[in-house]
């Protein structure tokens, strides 16, 4: 009953935010008639969006519509892609990536942006890569297979080698190109550890 209660709360107060922003604020002019003033309806955007399916804001649970578009603004990824081209990552936080054949594996080795900090004021290091990365395949949620099924991740296989350098190893049955994919997507956003 509280959850029927609520929504229903919810709905009307959408309601009354969309009736005010598209009734037409008016000043009666000398004439009687009246005139949209500046601000108006006509400058008014309203934007509705059916958030049910929300679960989580943290990257390394979720996998909805809802906080998808949502959290691409709040947590930042080591790749990303701009514009229309969705075939070649850019960096992200990190400024390069090299990807090296080390036998039955592929390891690759991201160098972080410097001088980024968090909200928190903590700047970004290496060891807060490995703990989003190890954090998201241990708590095994939605998104976690991305990391463990299609790029064969395990906790062991993301290293901070120094304060800036993260070693991604994965094995050579995985694609790499596809791993970088994945780190676009929200399960790759980076929190302070």
């Amino acid at each position: 009953m509280f959850k029927q209660l609520r929504h229903t709360s919810l709905v009307i107060a959408v309601a009354a935010l969309v009736a005010a922003a598209c009734g037409a604020p008016t000043t009666p002019g000398a004439s009687g008639s009246v005139a949209p003033s500046a601000g108006g309806a006509a400058s008014t955007l309203v934007i509705d969006r059916d958030t049910s399916d929300l679960i989580s804001f943290d990257p390394a649970v979720l996998y909805e519509f809802s906080a998808v578009f949502a959290t691409h603004n709040v947590y930042e990824t080591l790749v990303k892609f701009e514009g229309t081209d969705l075939t070649t990552p850019k960096p992200g936080l990190a400024t390069s990536w090299d990807i090296k054949d080390s036998g039955s594996n592929w390891d690759i080795t991201f160098k972080l942006k410097s001088g980024v900090k968090f909200a928190s004021g903590n700047p970004l290091t290496a060891d807060d890569v490995v703990y989003s990365f190890q954090r998201a395949i241990k708590l095994n949620k939605s998104p976690a297979f991305l990391f463990t099924d299609i790029a064969g991740l395990k906790s062991e296989s993301v290293k901070a080698t120094d304060p800036s350098t993260v070693v991604v190893t994965m094995p050579k049955t995985s694609s790499t190109q596809t791993f970088l994919v994945i780190l676009t997507f929200t399960i790759g956003g980076i929190v302070d550890s």
